[in-house]
């Protein structure tokens, strides 16, 4: 069959017409025939080829028809669970493999703990060397301090600290004699050097101080509160008192004028500046 209903009836009515005799077939007998001469008469007209076309028709009909598709069967296979020697039951299996599964998880702890040991090791290691260094450094803050007792408090915000002291360096530019009345204001003192160590700390930090300026000016650095008496020849502070320190880069290179103050710069760390000469001012108190 096409799957279309006036096509197919098209097609039947067609085949009917090829195969079944028309009416204007005549048979045409002569005289009265005997019931012999029937079955000797036409082949179309016995009764073996008069079942010819009705099973023509059938055929043709049975090949119009649609033909049933055969069914597929779906077979499913079932995994068989694997055969097990004799004499061992599938609980034994299950009861090694959770043992080998805690054996491997045991080891796995042991190893992280070793791991665990080797870095605790390691970092007691460092606080003992930390707590060394700390050690050293304290004496070594005691010996330049001139071995005098540490309290170590806390400076203000905007002072830099070193030891028991507190040191800070001024925006303002100004004369040597204006920073003595300057620093008071602050309630500390023109810088007085103490020690060697103390005077290399404040070069440095003069040095960095002057680095970090974005912009360039007349000023050089920081006045300090020492000057040189071309009077007398003699170094002094502004206290007064005599220069105590070895300071070799202003004893090789003394002032060319009559008075000199003394100025932390950059690059060369220690010069000598006519007194009128604006510039920082670097104070010092204690904490």
């Amino acid at each position: 069959m096409s799957g279309d209903p006036t096509k197919d009836r098209v097609l039947l009515a067609k085949a009917q017409t090829e195969i079944l005799p028309g009416p204007s077939l005549k048979m045409k007998l002569q005289g009265p025939q005997k019931p012999e001469d029937i079955r000797r008469g036409p082949a179309f007209l016995s009764n073996t080829n008069g079942d010819r076309p009705k099973r023509q028709m059938e055929r043709l009909v049975h090949q119009l028809q649609p033909q049933p598709q055969p069914k597929r069967e779906v077979q499913v296979k079932i995994l068989a669970l694997p055969s097990i020697p004799e004499g061992v039951s599938w609980w034994q299996i299950f009861a090694l493999a959770l043992m080998t599964a805690a054996l491997i998880l045991f080891f796995t702890l042991m190893g992280l703990i070793y791991v665990y040991m080797m870095k605790a090791e390691r970092m007691n290691t460092s606080i003992r060397r930390l707590q060394r260094m700390e050690m050293q450094l304290k004496v070594a803050v005691r010996q330049q301090a001139g071995n005098s007792v540490l309290t170590c408090k806390p400076c203000k915000d905007n002072w830099l600290q070193w030891g028991d002291n507190c040191y800070l360096g001024t925006h303002e530019p100004m004369t040597w004699n204006e920073c003595i009345d300057h620093c008071e204001i602050y309630g500390a003192s023109f810088l007085i050097g103490g020690t060697s160590g103390e005077m290399e700390f404040l070069i440095l930090q003069a040095r960095k101080w002057l680095a970090s300026k974005s912009t360039r000016s007349i000023i050089q650095g920081y006045w300090v509160g020492l000057m040189y008496n071309g009077t007398e020849k003699i170094w002094s502070w502004a206290n007064g008192a005599h220069l105590h320190l070895n300071l070799r880069e202003i004893e090789t290179r003394p002032p060319s004028f009559l008075h000199a103050c003394v100025l932390f710069t950059h690059p060369d760390d220690v010069i000598t500046k006519h007194c009128s000469s604006l510039n920082y001012c670097l104070c010092k108190r204690s904490t």
